[in-house]
């Protein structure tokens, strides 16, 4: 893993020593194709009745700016990891290199644990998959310069609207991901994706009252979400900000309320996401773990969660195990159907 950190502060220029390295260049340097041949080629030598080899490499940049700094963060992470199951249960073996020798090293290494018999699994079934999350605009395309000086023109936009303005703050993060995953069961898959984000806070503040509002944008996309954070919407995130330091505080008890999108998904994701992963509900660590088949929540709600949709921030194609995304009802009339789990 490489990673580096930069102040803009200290910079004179906008030419610096730091690189991300586009999806097309490294796919015609060769090295993801000859990292899956060589994946299928060390699965053949582990002596055990399930082996799986996974890959993956991303590379994220990070830029934020407020009044009193620029930054920018850098990252590449690249690894492997083979795994295999016997009676005792998973064995790994795993390094950040991906060099022929080092994965057929890797492969040997899971020979230490020999067990043919069949192991007691319920695995996916065998998929051929090879996908590239579409985008509008490669973010990767956009020169760093440009990028900056984005963060930047939002930043003294915003900050010239409103002498109420205190400070604001703009992120912007991308990140591309490539990952294969070669199971002894005949899986071959490789997805590409890409995920940009932006994200603008201004902080008001009058008469000792201090508060604030923010837009948030993102998703498995490239960097038209950049240009979607338009004047207008600058406009409106000041403004809101501003609306809020003569807000009434909300009156105290218990009081049925209309709730936005935002605040559902919230509610959602803290009540019921955690609670709700098989792993940990098997542990007996999760407060849902005896409420299978039982009501906990209104006859009207019902609940899903999604990594099919199209341009969601956590979308995918396939999960670690090979397991095709899909949709999963996980509240259905109120009542808890079953766990998350990708079977």
């Amino acid at each position: 893993m490489t990673e580096q950190w930069i102040d803009f502060n200290s910079c004179f220029a906008l030419h610096f020593p730091i690189r991300v390295v586009p999806y097309m260049e490294r796919k015609r340097a060769g090295e993801s194709d000859s990292t899956m041949d060589d994946l299928q080629q060390a699965l053949k030598g582990v002596r055990l009745a399930y082996a799986d080899g996974l890959y993956d490499w991303q590379v994220d940049l990070g830029i934020r700016k407020n009044k009193d700094r620029e930054s920018m963060s850098t990252r590449s992470i690249k690894g492997v990891s083979l795994r295999g199951f016997t009676k005792r249960g998973w064995v790994y073996s795993n390094s950040n290199k991906t060099d022929h020798g080092t994965i057929m090293g890797l492969a040997k290494s899971l020979n230490r644990w020999t067990s043919t018999d069949a192991p007691q699994l319920c695995r996916p079934e065998a998929i051929k998959l090879d996908k590239k999350a579409p985008v509008k605009k490669d973010a990767q395309s956009v020169a760093l310069e440009d990028k900056l000086r984005t963060v930047r023109n939002i930043f003294s936009l915003a900050q010239s609207m409103d002498p109420r303005i205190v400070d604001v703050r703009v992120d912007y993060s991308e990140s591309v991901t490539e990952r294969m995953l070669v199971t002894s069961e005949g899986t071959e898959a490789r997805q590409l994706i890409p995920r940009t984000r932006i994200m603008l806070a201004v902080i008001v503040k009058e008469d000792g009252v201090t508060d604030y509002d923010y837009v948030l944008m993102g998703g498995v996309a490239g960097y038209e979400v950049v240009d979607d954070l338009t004047e207008t919407l600058v406009k409106d995130t000041v403004q809101s900000a501003a609306e809020q330091l003569k807000a009434a505080a909300p009156p105290l008890g218990l009081h049925k309320v209309i709730l936005d999108p935002g605040v559902v998904g919230t509610v959602c994701h803290e009540s019921f996401g955690h609670g709700l992963e098989a792993d940990q509900a098997l542990r007996g660590r999760s407060y849902l773990k005896d409420m299978v088949g039982k009501k906990v929540a209104s006859d009207l709600v019902t609940m899903y969660e999604d990594a099919t949709l199209e341009g969601a921030y956590g979308s995918y194609y396939f999960d670690d195990d090979g397991a095709l995304s899909r949709r999963n009802t996980i509240v259905e009339n109120g009542v808890l159907p079953s766990f998350i789990h990708d079977m």
